[in-house]
């Protein structure tokens, strides 16, 4: 059978026009995939109120095909403007597919190669300046190359604290999720091309793809299209637009722009097969039933191979996991902080039960939906906190199973929500239930600690403090923080 070969010489109508048409003749297949039912908007509809989450964009691939681009809830809940097809929400670590996806097309045409260092493409000058922010002093840098930043095996960890970036494992050890990985395929690229990242994706995915409400940086459309960021209470916040573009983070776009992408990196075209297969391939093993390919997840189960990604920017959440062999699935955007509790529920509902990949540590922070902090979330939001609490208390815990049902960075970040609100006892409530789960940890303690010493309770914060030191003798924060309480006792 003769394939056709899609250059970068076509057009971007042209492209489009194959893409778009090649998308609409393929047909279903049989496999796990149960379109959604009559009542699956009521499903969808119930998670969001469970969770707080104003809004949601799902689109539904079937076969390869979008079978359905479906809007659900608010942009803003202050001004209840509905979502639609073409609301914009941040892509947050979805980003980084589309990225590789771009990288690729440049190993396709040998001005980049998979296996050969990063810093060979660019001045080391220009990337201390632009991405180390220093003189690269660390020889393992120089052996990165882009498979390793796309299979997350650079040993960066996700983000650099303060100004120095430091490698936590030697290049190619193990798998460590990393952003700023990325960030240096980026600038490495944009040093190869000599363009800013986001005219050469628009160039190499976004047009060609027919992504029309797609980029890595603000642009005018947005105001009137993009959804608004809401905290864990389901308070509005305000949107981050991005003068520059951070090619891990700052994608923004739409659920059917997104799907789009996805059915291209499953079946093409715009990628040179043996690269779009390269990136399906497992290079590193994260867990159990869950690999790395080239930029994206790769989930095993049941015989089945499904591709997957989640992200998080804090008040926007994303997920997608579609069927590789049948090209069906889901990928979804949400604006609200808890919006990847839902993904459990849709994979359930659409692909069948078993997914390692959910149930991987990649995403232990998440809580699935029957978890009691929405029991606790509800309480406190009608303003009744110690209803929530004594669903903790015995023998309330063990018949419901809630302390094993929740995580300690579930109650720390639901602590801090509280804070954020100016509800400091309520705060201070729950960082007590976590010390009393999780007693020997010391983070709960410095939450704690943090609280009371915003109460005004000096001697409690700094006993807690304290008592964080012993569990973890390296936590600056407490250190710092004792010497400043001390001298304020003096």
């Amino acid at each position: 059978m003769h394939k056709l070969n899609f250059s970068r010489r076509l057009t971007p109508l042209l492209f489009l026009g194959v893409a778009i048409g090649l998308l609409a003749a393929t047909g279903c297949s049989e496999g796990p995939f149960s379109p959604p039912g009559p009542d699956f908007d009521a499903v969808v509809l119930q998670a969001m109120d469970r969770t707080a989450v104003p809004g949601l964009s799902l689109a539904i691939l079937d076969g390869g095909r979008i079978a359905s681009n479906r809007a659900f809830g608010v942009k803003n809940r202050k001004t209840k403007d509905p979502i639609s097809e073409k609301t914009v929400f941040e892509a947050c670590s979805l980003s980084k597919p589309v990225l590789a996806y771009a990288a690729l097309t440049l190993v396709a045409e040998g001005r980049l190669d998979l296996d050969k260092p990063l810093v060979e493409y660019a001045s080391e000058e220009v990337l201390a300046q632009v991405f180390f922010r220093e003189k690269i002093e660390d020889d393992r840098v120089r052996r990165i190359t882009p498979r390793l930043v796309m299979s997350h095996r650079t040993g960066f960890p996700n983000w650099r604290r303060g100004g120095k970036l430091t490698l936590l494992a030697d290049p190619g050890e193990r798998f460590g999720y990393s952003g700023e990985g990325f960030v240096f395929l980026q600038r490495v690229v944009e040093q190869t091309t000599g363009r800013p990242i986001n005219d050469f994706v628009k160039e190499r995915v976004f047009d060609p793809l027919g992504m029309t409400s797609s980029s890595y940086v603000w642009i005018p459309d947005y105001e009137a299209q993009a959804a608004s960021p809401h905290s864990l209470f389901g308070e509005a916040g305000t949107k981050f637009k991005p003068k520059s573009a951070n090619g891990a983070a700052s994608l923004h776009t739409t659920s059917r722009d997104y799907a789009l992408f996805v059915a291209a990196l499953l079946q093409g075209p715009g990628l040179r097969e043996d690269l779009r297969r390269e990136m399906l391939t497992e290079q590193t093993v994260v867990s159990p039933g869950v690999g790395w390919g080239l930029g994206v997840g790769l989930e095993k189960a049941g015989g089945r191979t499904s591709i997957w990604h989640w992200g998080d920017n804090g008040d926007f959440k994303c997920f997608f996991l579609v069927d590789a062999k049948d090209r069906s699935g889901f990928v979804y955007f949400a604006n609200g902080f808890s919006g990847l509790s839902l993904a459990g529920r849709f994979a359930d509902s659409l692909l069948g039960k078993n997914h390692p990949a959910l149930s991987s540590a990649l995403m232990d922070e998440y809580d699935p939906m029957d978890s009691p902090i929405f029991d606790l979330l509800k309480a406190a939001s009608a303003g009744d906190i110690e209803a929530g609490l004594r669903l903790f208390d015995e023998p309330e815990a063990k018949a419901r199973g809630a302390g094993g049902r929740i995580n300690e960075s579930s109650l720390n970040n639901f602590g801090y929500a509280l804070l954020g609100s100016k509800r400091i006892d309520d705060a201070v409530k729950v960082f007590e239930l976590n010390v009393r789960l999780y007693p020997r940890s010391g983070n709960v303690y410095d939450s704690l600690a943090e609280a009371l010493e915003k109460r005004g309770d000096i001697e409690g914060a700094v006993r807690n403090y304290e008592l964080s030191l012993k569990f973890d003798p390296k936590n600056a924060n407490a250190v710092e923080r004792l010497k400043v309480l001390r001298e304020k006792k003096e």
